[in-house]
Order: structure tokens, then C-alpha cells, then sequence
């Protein structure tokens, strides 16, 4: 095709800012979908776009729990029961109605308060060598509780379930844990137990949902599991078993409870879903001979006869 000189002289002026422009739509673009993912929603209907939702920030990786001076504790011994059969390690089996029920048991004998220290994962993290150090001037069968995961599902420790975070991280508390397992300590494991972003959003049929189908979120965007499948249970108690086979002698769940909202469709008795929850847990839990507790704030809290404790979460000093 021929075009004349004027022709030619014009695209050649026009020809660079067509280009830039073009090369500046692509960039934006590219920038707008990056951006729209954190909107994207899975639900057991499809994928759908919930503008309100917030992409998990750095700032809400730890959540920030009261001095543990402030905690009221319960801590019944476990009496002389026969156990039911190991629970099985597959996270992933169906739901089983099949749960064992509890036995008829004594009651509790009166609890007795326990006194330790509490380290979040940041300060490991910021400072392994000098945690070890204030550590091992500690005396033997001294309580220390780690966190080891955040409610979105990282954990701080290399695990099979839940999110990892970053390789030099992990390292950190995997030789502080590899050191704690040889020590005379008293080690407890904090971790989540239904509320636990990543899992629910891999995992839609076992989190709590509302009446238009999608998973229903806390004011701090999280998902939350359902207390009555048995997969999640499941979950947890595998969770339990590799505490142990790392050294713990206790596990402690966080967020012990379940929503209160109406939004959830849930049918049946939100506070007995919880308490057969616990019962379940400190039933596996004794026949890994590793104690199962709990943190809440339900005062009333219904504590499992067996190898367990209660953490009373945002109590005041008097």
C-alpha cells in the first residue's frame, strides 16, 4: 500500500504516543485484575465478587491477646476411664456421625492454677538467640505457651495443615521447638481451632454460611469452620497429634466458640455444639496423653470431665 510523504510523516509523529498509550492501557489493566482477585469469593455455587472484602494484611497476621497475668485457668485432673480408638490421621475423610460418646464419669476434682510465660510468634521470630537464652534460665516444669498459627491459618512451624510462612521463619521456630522437646519444660501449643481463613476458603462445606451461600466473615474478614463436621474435628485432632510427636505436653484452642450473629444459617444449639466439640477433642486428647484446653469468653463455659483446662479470654484484673 502506498502513502505519500505527507502521510508518512504523519504517522511517524503519531506512531511513538499511539504506542506509549497503548503500553499504558495494558499496565492498567493488568493492575485492575491484580487488584480484583482479592475480591473474588469461592462459594459451593461459584466464584462471585465481594467488594467489602479485605485482603489479609500484614499488620493482622498476629492477633494481640491480654497479658496471660490476666487468664483464670481450670484444671481438672484426668480420672481412670476407658478411652475410645486412636482417631484417624486423614484430614480429608467424610463427615462421620459415628462420634463416640462420652462416658459416665466422676465429677471433676477441684482445679488448681498454673503459672508460666507466654511468647507470640513475632518475638521468636525477631529474636530466637535471646528467647533461648531467657528460656533456659528457667527451672524445670515451668509452663511456656507458643503461638504457633494465626487465625487467617499460617502457621509459624513447619506443619502439614495450614499455610507456611516464610522458609527463614519457620527455621527459627523449628529449632527453637527441635530445643524446647529436649528441655524439662512445660510446653503448650496455642493454635486456632474455628476460626481459620485459609482452610474454610479451601474448604467451603465446612464453613459457617449465610443465607445467600457464601461463607460468612468476622469485622476482621475471617471465615470460620463448623463446629459439628466431623472433618474439622478431625482436623484438629491430627493437629493435636503433631503437637505431640513435636514435644508438646498441652495444645490450647483459640476462639473456642461460635459466632453469634443471625446472619449464619446453623441449626440446633450454637453452645452444645461447642461443648460436644470440647468433648470430643479432650476424648482424643487423652488417648494421646497430650491435654486438650480451651480459650473463651463464655464464663459458664461447660469444662469436659478429663485432661483439659479452661483460659477465660479479656478478663479484668480484679
Amino acid at each position: 500500500m502506498f502513502f505519500s510523504y505527507k502521510t508518512r510523516q504523519f504517522l511517524a509523529r503519531i506512531f511513538p504516543t499511539l504506542l506509549t498509550v497503548l503500553v499504558i492501557l495494558l499496565v492498567a489493566a493488568v493492575c485492575w485484575l491484580i487488584w480484583l482477585q482479592r475480591f473474588v469469593v469461592y462459594t459451593p455455587e461459584g466464584v462471585r465478587f465481594d467488594f467489602n472484602l479485605q485482603e489479609p494484611s500484614a499488620s493482622a497476621m498476629i492477633p494481640q491477646r491480654p497479658d496471660k497475668g490476666q487468664i483464670s485457668i481450670e484444671y481438672p485432673e484426668e480420672p481412670t476411664v476407658t478411652l475410645p480408638p486412636d482417631t484417624p490421621i486423614d484430614p480429608t475423610i467424610p463427615d462421620d456421625p459415628d462420634i463416640p460418646d462420652m462416658p459416665d464419669l466422676p465429677d471433676e476434682p477441684e482445679s488448681t492454677p498454673l503459672v508460666g510465660y507466654y511468647m507470640d510468634a513475632k518475638t521468636v521470630q525477631n529474636d530466637p538467640e535471646g528467647v533461648r537464652q531467657q528460656l533456659e534460665q528457667l527451672p524445670a516444669g515451668t509452663a511456656v505457651m507458643i503461638q504457633l498459627a494465626n487465625y487467617w491459618g499460617t502457621r509459624y512451624y513447619t506443619s502439614q495443615y495450614g499455610k507456611a510462612t516464610s522458609a527463614a521463619n519457620l527455621q527459627k521456630m523449628d529449632s527453637l521447638l527441635a530445643w524446647l522437646a529436649e528441655s524439662d519444660l512445660y510446653l503448650i501449643g496455642r493454635m486456632p481451632a474455628f476460626r481459620d481463613y485459609y482452610y474454610a476458603l479451601d474448604n467451603t462445606s465446612c464453613g459457617l454460611a449465610v443465607p445467600e451461600g457464601y461463607l460468612w466473615t468476622d469485622s476482621d474478614r475471617c471465615y470460620w469452620l463448623n463446629p459439628t463436621k466431623q472433618t474439622v474435628l478431625t482436623r484438629l485432632c491430627n493437629i493435636m497429634r503433631e503437637l505431640k510427636s513435636l514435644g508438646f505436653d498441652e495444645v490450647v484452642f483459640d476462639d473456642f466458640t461460635m459466632p453469634t450473629t443471625d446472619r449464619i444459617v446453623f441449626t440446633g444449639d450454637r453452645k452444645e455444639a461447642i461443648y460436644n466439640a470440647a468433648d470430643t477433642l479432650v476424648t482424643a486428647g487423652s488417648a494421646m496423653n497430650i491435654v486438650v484446653s480451651f480459650i473463651t469468653t463464655d464464663y459458664n463455659f461447660r469444662l469436659p470431665t478429663g485432661q483439659c483446662r479452661l483460659y477465660i479470654d479479656n478478663v479484668e484484673p480484679s
